[in-house]
């Protein structure tokens, strides 16, 4: 990288980047010590992935849904009754659940919709519900 102009500006400018180039920002690099430092938060979001978890394999177990059960993701795998994975996600969207079609992601997903674990407690207990009464 070449910097051409006033003195006392590229002065200025090198001290806000003494590493000129495509470095990360020696400040960026402190920043990114420090967040990545606390693991307080780790333990957080795997509570509330957990609970979020518990919430919908409780509820696929009472219906009678099959899933792909995992600890480690934040994605649940569900079979679909019928197979057609992207119209069952079709349908789940008409009640406003949004999933993906495992097709999607390969062959291997065909028959599977994915659930990101993604929304807040409540909006996965609403979805939760919206998807009871589609089953009625």
């Amino acid at each position: 990288a070449m910097m051409a102009g006033d003195p006392e500006l590229i002065a200025a400018l090198k001290k806000l980047r003494p590493s000129v180039g495509v470095a990360t920002q020696s400040f960026v690099q402190d920043a990114a010590t420090a967040a990545w430092g606390d693991d307080a938060h780790v333990e957080e979001r795997r509570r509330i992935f957990g609970e979020k978890r518990a919430l919908f394999t409780g509820f696929f177990d009472r219906v009678g849904l099959e899933y792909l059960p995992t600890d480690a993701s934040f994605y649940l795998w569900v079979a679909v009754p019928d197979g057609d994975d992207e119209a069952f996600a079709m349908r789940l969207l008409d009640e406003g659940i949004v999933v993906a079609p495992g097709r999607s992601f390969g062959a291997g997903g065909a028959g599977y919709v994915r659930v990101a674990l993604v929304p807040g407690l409540e909006e996965c207990r609403r979805a939760i519900g919206r998807w009871e009464r589609l089953r009625s």
